[in-house]
């Protein structure tokens, strides 16, 4: 009975359906009832005991996790077709190259948010108190663009910090990191002006070994026509990841940007404590990143980052089955594709069924590649992105 109770917690968990502790508690009295053996539970409440959760959790190694959201979009394109896709053209791309093995030629950018407002911690309270407050700067704060790259090698380039703002003040750099760049944008966010600038940027901060490969999302401030040329110009390959993969093949999406989340929320908690009067700003905004920044961009984090989502060493079996398991809710129809010019093409519209049944919602997630053309020069180059207007 147990066992039966164990698979199903799993499969739940693995399809992004995971059962709270109460849930298991109900289950396992219906599973009880079932076998003649209810007189173990609690009649009253119907739901197994504390004392038998706490020992079932003991027997079979479980543990409480905070769940963290996947979209539908997200869970769609999951699936083993793009993941092995995706991994192929790496390793063509790698393999045409020449540099498969060498990690100092991988390079991968991401931006992330930072706010002054974050999620509060577990504290220590009596028993019984029914409002237990953390006192913030506001009930929403506004947030900050970090730009950020690694390399396979364990190496960065200083950040790249964007503002939300209109008016230059020499102040909003104060503090900041060495040959690191601090710019405004109106609403904080990236901008295709502000990532050709960093592109110009990263370009001269990297050593001049060359082809680089760079990967990244295929957001549409990426993927414009000056950063394109200027990539063929410096012999840097262009290579985005599938739409709503990041979770699951970008190295700074889960190996670095979560540990940069932790260490700079313990920064301003530590602020809290030692400033309670003041609410930190733009003016010493780099007093508290400088040294979330340096804890959390170490070799090791990066270099780990790379080996855990396959890319160095390359490695596709590294993107674990049960990644892909929130695929089996959807119904997906897949085609195949042949661009002008011989490339291939995957085309996959993936039909989400709504729970009101109405309408079929369709999108198409596809990603095009253009093969490198022979000899792979300087004015040669790779892109692999999607084909759709919407951004990332």
């Amino acid at each position: 009975m147990e066992q039966k109770l164990l698979k199903f917690i799993i499969d739940m968990k693995e399809l992004g359906f995971g059962l709270a502790v109460y849930q298991v508690q109900e289950l396992a009295y219906k599973l009880a009832k079932t076998e003649g053996r209810e007189h173990l539970m609690s009649d009253k409440t119907e739901v197994a005991s504390k004392w038998w959760w706490n020992s079932y959790k003991e027997r079979y190694g479980l543990s409480l996790r905070i769940l963290e959201n996947l979209s539908a979009y997200r869970a769609s394109m999951s699936n083993a077709t793009m993941i092995n896709n995706y991994f192929e053209k790496v390793n063509h791309l790698l393999t045409t190259l020449g540099i498969k093995d060498n990690a100092s030629h991988f390079w991968n950018v991401h931006e992330t948010g930072l706010r002054y407002v974050v999620k509060p911690n577990k504290i220590m309270t009596e028993i019984g108190k029914c409002f237990v407050n953390k006192r913030v700067y506001a009930d929403r704060a506004e947030m900050h663009t970090l730009v950020g790259c690694i390399c396979a090698d364990g190496t960065w380039i200083p950040p790249f910090v964007i503002f939300k703002g209109v008016w230059w003040n020499d102040n909003l750099s104060e503090g900041s990191l060495a040959n690191s760049r601090t710019r405004l944008s109106p609403k904080g966010w990236i901008t295709s002006e502000l990532f050709l600038e960093w592109f110009q940027f990263f370009i001269h901060s990297i050593p001049p070994n060359r082809p680089v490969v760079l990967f990244m999302d295929s957001h549409s401030s990426h993927i414009t026509p000056e950063v394109i040329e200027l990539a063929h110009e410096q012999d840097i390959f262009l290579l985005t990841f599938p739409s709503h993969t990041s979770h699951l093949l970008e190295p700074f999406d889960v190996g670095v940007y979560r540990a940069l989340k932790c260490n700079w929320s313990k920064q301003l908690n530590s602020y809290v404590k030692k400033y309670p009067d003041k609410k930190p700003n733009n003016g010493n905004f780099y007093k508290l990143f400088n040294p979330a920044f340096t804890e959390t961009f170490i070799a090791q984090t990066i270099q780990n980052s790379f080996e855990r989502f396959g890319i160095m060493p390359l490695n596709k079996s590294l993107i674990l089955i049960k990644s892909q398991a929130p695929t089996k809710l959807i119904e997906k129809q897949t085609m195949g594709e042949i661009l002008p010019g011989g490339s291939p093409r995957d085309s996959e519209e993936l039909i989400i069924q709504n729970q009101t049944q109405n309408a079929n919602k369709k999108r198409d997630g596809s990603a095009k590649c253009h093969n490198p053309p022979s000899g792979l020069g300087k004015k040669s180059g790779y892109n692999l992105r999607r084909e759709t207007n919407r951004p990332t």
